[in-house]
């Protein structure tokens, strides 16, 4: 027999733990860290500052990918002192959030990546460009 899920099927977002509270913590987190950190992964950007970030993006010709989602990198399953760990959350773009990332947790074969460059990324290739 399958588990419940945490979240239950009639349990609102807020009653989640994702009301007001959240939609300020997530605000001032993108604020902080505006980049999905797959994206940048994928683009062999290891750049941690915003103004680094986008002369890096800029020297291979490509946009800064902003992140939409605040993922919690360890899934909470509704414990709120996991959910509240910033240490423990990061900057997702929707494509990545509702995709590698939710087979990621699933346990799934996660699908080859693809660079920005349109690209497959080799899970043992070196990082491209000058790494900054």
């Amino acid at each position: 027999m399958r588990a419940k899920s945490w979240h239950g099927a009639t349990k609102s977002s807020t009653q989640r733990g994702y009301g007001y509270a959240w939609q300020k913590a997530r605000a001032e987190y993108l604020q902080e860290h505006p980049y999905c950190v797959f994206c940048l992964r994928d683009a062999g950007i290891t750049a941690t500052t915003v103004p680094e970030i986008i002369l890096a993006c800029a020297r291979r010709g490509i946009p800064a990918p902003l992140a939409q989602v605040v993922d919690h990198r360890i899934p909470h399953r509704g414990d709120p002192v996991l959910f509240w760990d910033r240490k423990l959350w990061q900057g997702l773009c929707a494509p990545h959030h509702n995709g590698e990332k939710q087979q990621i947790e699933k346990g799934g074969r996660v699908s080859p990546r693809i660079g920005l460059d349109g690209f497959p990324i080799e899970a043992d290739a070196p990082e491209r460009g000058d790494g900054g």
